[in-house]
Formats: C-alpha cells, structure tokens, sequence
C-alpha cells in the first residue's frame, strides 16, 4: 500500500511538473483565471520592446546571431543568467560552432556556467535546451502567436532575482499533498490531492526578452 501511494504521488509531482513548466512559457491568465501569466505573456512588446521577430508576418525565418545581439541589448542592465530554447534550436546552435566555412563559429564556445555545468555559451550567456519550449508556435507579424499548430520556435533571455524575473508561493513554500480518505460519493478509494499556489512576477521589464518567429530547421546565420 505504501509502495502504491508513493508511487501515485510521484506520478502527481511529475504531472504537475509538466504543468508548471508548460505554463512558465505558455499560460494566459487572460484565457484562464486558474493559471498565471507565462513568459509569453509577460515580456515587454513596447515601452520597453523585449522583443525580437524573425521571419515575415506569418512564415519562420533562420535565427540570426544579429537578433541575438539585438535582444541582448535591449535587457541593457539586466544581462541574462541564460538563453533558453527548444532542443531542436540548440542543435542548430552547436550545428552552427562546427561551420569553419562561414566562421560563424567563432561566436559560440563551450564553457562552465556559475552552476558548475558545461554549456554552449554565446557572448558570455549559456545556451540551455528546455524541452517545454516547443516548434510548434504559430507566428503573428513575425512574432509569436500562439502555442500550438504552425512551426516556429521562440527562445528567451532570462535574468532571475528578487527584483527580476521569480515565482511567488502562496499559502505554502512547496506543493501541498492532501489526503481525502475514502470511499467518496465519487470514488471507492482515497484521493490523493498535490497542489501548488504560485505565480511568475516580473519586476522589471528589461530581465526577459524574446525572439520569435525562429525556423528551427534552419541552419543558424550571422
């Protein structure tokens, strides 16, 4: 018995997991009250523009060294602590470290994050994959659109801090695990509840920033 409660409770976490992530990037209070405000939503689209587009109004375009240079710029004071893109977006990026032809190379190198981990890094930012950014983005005026049912991929700068870029809990620190004890009127067994009460809060405009519209089966260029 103990064995299978665990074994529930992991699967929750996982699932709730999978949830939250989705919703750093993707969640639209505006759509549903239930979920904050992902990074989508947040980033800054005028007085300060954090946003880079590639690409024509509604085709994906190859990502260019210049947006990123662009984008870096722009978060002025606020250099990022990492750039985060999908998986198949980095690949073009450690593609583009191996083409001497163009010396495209030249901009990225491998080296050690404050974290300890090896990473790709492009002027001095580390490049980290994260799976629950997706290429499945449709664009708008060459910019994100929506999260699902075109091919374009963003990729954000990131700075993280009490006066930048963090989460908020409320009522507890971490998920709260609640058991019902059965049998319900619903069900014949416990009920196992996880839950978590915490939003994203941007405290300045200038630590994330964002480049959409990204064909991320393109090669990169300068």
């Amino acid at each position: 018995m103990v064995q299978q409660v665990e074994h529930q409770i992991k699967m929750q976490l996982k699932g709730m997991v999978h949830q939250y992530m989705t919703t750093f990037y993707y969640g639209k209070n505006s759509s549903n009250g239930k979920e904050p405000d992902g990074l989508h939503s947040l980033v800054s689209t005028s007085s300060p523009d954090m946003s880079v587009a590639e690409g024509s109004s509604t085709t994906p375009g190859a990502l260019q060294l210049a947006s990123l240079d662009d984008m870096l710029y722009r978060m002025k004071g606020r250099p990022p602590h990492m750039i985060v893109m999908s998986r198949q977006l980095h690949r073009r990026m450690t593609a583009a470290l191996r083409d001497t032809a163009t010396l495209i190379n030249g901009n990225l190198r491998y080296d050690v994050t404050q974290w300890g981990a090896r990473a790709l890094h492009y002027s001095g930012v580390p490049l980290f994959v994260d799976d629950f950014l997706t290429d499945v983005e449709t664009t708008a005026s060459g910019d994100f659109g929506v999260a699902t049912g075109g091919a374009s991929s963003s990729l954000f700068g990131v700075h993280f801090g009490p006066d930048a870029l963090h989460a908020v809990s409320f009522k507890s620190a971490a998920p709260q695990i609640t058991l019902l004890p059965g049998p319900t009127q619903d069900y014949d067994g416990h009920i196992l509840w996880i839950r978590w009460w915490s939003a994203f809060v941007l405290k300045d405009p200038y630590s994330i920033a964002r480049i959409g519209g990204i064909d991320a089966t393109t090669a990169v260029i300068a």
